[in-house]
């Protein structure tokens, strides 16, 4: 719920001087509100690593809320890039991703509720907070009419709780991602394979999918597993 902090934050290192400005923490604070809006929405839709349906709910979404805010959006493979241009020559980039670690159909049992000043849901902290982050700072910036960059990128995947294959194709180019991506967890052998069929990326017991050096290429089937991958 406090996740708004974020976007006075990024707003204020912009201004700089201007940290005191009781006009851009108001402004901040008119955001709290449909942020949670925006929040409870993404939550509503399940987008496990392994849903192709909900992750391609969740893109349709966040692009749309995008290009309502002036952004020029682009879809590849899963991934979001929206592209705002200003009046400076700093070059500014926000990160975040759709997917989850949950399976379809546990949100029924833990849906998307607010406790006093703290709001629940599944992948409300990793990562559906941060898009909802992102579109409010946008918006924030947007309503200060805020022009002081070159240009604003937004990078959304929904592979990242899979190590991210469909990902590095994606930022290969680009080394300011590069450097802020050395986090990526590494393919590793998943041990539990067996009996399980040689395409199975989840460990026995675990509803988490995850990568293996041994069963799983990068981008091989990143956005769904296979019936083979059923336990048995």
């Amino acid at each position: 719920m406090k996740k708004i902090v974020l976007a006075v934050a990024l707003a204020v290192a912009l201004h700089g001087a201007m940290a005191a400005d009781q006009g851009l923490l108001a402004a901040a604070q008119s955001q709290q509100a449909p942020l949670l809006a925006t929040l409870k929405e993404l939550v509503l839709i399940e987008s496990g690593s392994s849903d192709a349906a909900g992750l391609a709910r969740m893109a349709d979404y966040t692009e749309r809320r995008l290009k309502t805010l002036g952004a020029a959006v682009e879809r590849k493979d899963g991934i979001v890039t929206a592209r705002l241009h200003g009046k400076g020559s700093r070059k500014l980039m926000l990160i975040a991703h759709m997917d989850t670690v949950y399976l379809k159909g546990m949100l029924k049992d833990q849906p998307f509720r607010i406790d006093g000043d703290k709001a629940y849901g599944l992948g409300i902290a990793d990562d559906k907070q941060g898009v909802a982050t992102i579109i409010h700072t946008v918006a924030l910036l947007q309503k200060l009419n805020f022009k002081d960059y070159g240009t604003l990128t937004v990078l959304i995947n929904g592979d990242e709780e899979i190590s991210s294959p469909g990902w590095r194709s994606t930022t290969a180019d680009r080394p300011q991602v590069r450097a802020s991506n050395t986090r990526a967890r590494p393919f590793r052998p998943c041990r539990s394979c067996q009996p399980w069929s040689k395409n199975c990326v989840l460990k026995r017991g675990q509803s988490t999918p995850m990568s293996c050096s041994t069963c799983w290429t990068a981008g091989e089937n990143r956005l769904g597993l296979s019936s083979d991958c059923e336990p048995p």
